[in-house]
């Protein structure tokens, strides 16, 4: 298989395994009522975590998660290259799947776990959109088409937003907390779009 129809392939796999992974965690959720119907994404009614913190949810979402933990290390490990923005984009990304799976690892009820699975999934996201970031500064000049300039531009939104919303991460009841958890569902939404953009915009470009 060549190296752009990789990227293309594993972009495609961390899209889908990881949406489909909280899609399915959801209604597994529902059905065994440990949470209510709603749109996460506009009613912001609970967080991600909880779709996939009770059994026997819990059992797919570490599965798949830990599946894109390990997608996300070889996507951003064979696109490596020899410019000064791919071992950023490289280190930060080894950091963020670490951080994920640290997130995965503590991922239940017990409270106990609530400081280590905040950090988990905080450094993440933080790792994760700027590995995005340096990874489309990177093959800046590479690839020229209009779907690699929409992945650019989004990614710096991302990080905008991201910024934006740090004070949101506080929010623990109320409207805030039901905004914040809006938003993250569809911040999550945006990276994995973000990563499915630039597999596309490579495999078309990079021959």
């Amino acid at each position: 298989m060549e190296k752009n129809t990789k990227v293309l392939f594993l972009s495609f796999l961390i899209f889908v395994i990881s949406i489909s992974t909280v899609l399915i965690s959801y209604f597994i959720s529902l059905k065994y009522n440990f949470i209510e119907a709603c749109i996460p994404n506009i009613d912001g009614c609970f967080s991600i975590s909880r779709v996939g913190r009770n059994p026997p949810a819990i059992y797919l979402f570490k599965t798949g998660l830990s599946i894109v933990a390990l997608l996300i290390f070889y996507f951003f490990w064979l696109l490596r290259t020899k410019n000064k923005y791919s071992e950023v984009f490289y280190v930060f990304s080894i950091l963020a799947c670490f951080f994920l799976l640290l997130y995965i690892f503590f991922l239940g009820e017990s409270t106990a776990y609530r400081f280590f699975r905040k950090i988990g999934i905080f450094f993440y996201i933080f790792l994760i959109i700027f590995s995005q970031f340096f990874l489309y500064l990177s093959f800046k000049g590479l690839i020229d088409n209009y779907l690699f300039r929409y992945g650019y531009w989004l990614s710096i939104l991302i990080i905008a937003i991201g910024v934006a919303c740090i004070p949101l991460m506080y929010a623990v009841s109320g409207e805030f907390s039901q905004l914040k958890n809006a938003i993250s569902w569809n911040y999550f939404l945006l990276i994995k779009i973000n990563f499915l953009l630039f597999g596309i915009s490579y495999y078309k470009s990079i021959k």
